[in-house]
This record gives C-alpha cells, structure tokens and sequence, in this order.
C-alpha cells in the first residue's frame, strides 16, 4: 500500500552503522595513505572548526553536504501539561542543519525499496 506523502512516518535507517570520529579517522588515513596520528589530527582540526564555528554564531557551509547554521530560538509561554503551570522558556541558541541542494538530488536516486517498515 502506498505511503501518504505527507505523511510524519518515516523509516528506520539504525541498520546503517553511525560514522563516528573514530571512522573517518580512518577512511582518511585510508584514502590518503596517512599515518594515524596524521589522520586523528586532520580529523580533530575539522571537526574544531565547524565546532567553534558554530558557537561564534557562524554558520558553516559545506558545498556538497549543506549548511551548519547557528540560529537562535525565540522564547514563549507553554504550559505543563500535568499541572497546568505557566512555564517561560527563555531564548535560546539553536544549531539548524540544511542538506545542500546536490545531495538532496543524489538522495532522490538512490532507490529505498531496500528498507522494510519497522
């Protein structure tokens, strides 16, 4: 039976194993014929630019992955659903991710009759 497309459901992608630090630490090392201390520190060097990037409010584009954009939240007045209490939630800064517009296109290709609901 067909999905609704605008439907909230989604499917489960957690068969795919995480690439961690440690995993692209090595792919690099890899891929460039490098020591891996070499790698380790190429890796950290990245990944503490995107990071202080991101806390001076900047935000960080990646031409063929998307954009890392520091964005911040504006507060509001919720309610506690149990008690009914008025909650205050303050402004707040907020990390938002955009996949770039080539690799939006890639993902369309890739076919997903391979992935069952779970």
């Amino acid at each position: 039976m067909p999905q609704n497309r605008n439907s909230n459901k989604s499917i489960s992608m957690k068969n795919k194993a995480a690439i961690t630090t440690s995993t692209m630490v090595e792919e690099l090392r890899k891929r460039n014929d490098m020591s891996y201390d070499d790698a380790k520190a190429t890796v950290r060097s990245f990944l503490d630019i995107i990071r202080e990037g991101i806390l001076d409010g900047r935000n960080i584009k990646l031409t063929s992955v998307g954009t890392i954009e520091s964005t911040i939240r504006q507060g509001g007045v919720g309610k506690n659903p149990k008690t009914g209490e008025k909650i205050i939630f303050p402004k707040r800064r907020s990390v938002k991710f955009t996949v770039s517009r080539g690799l939006k296109d890639e993902l369309k290709e890739i076919p997903v009759d391979d992935y069952d609901d779970e």
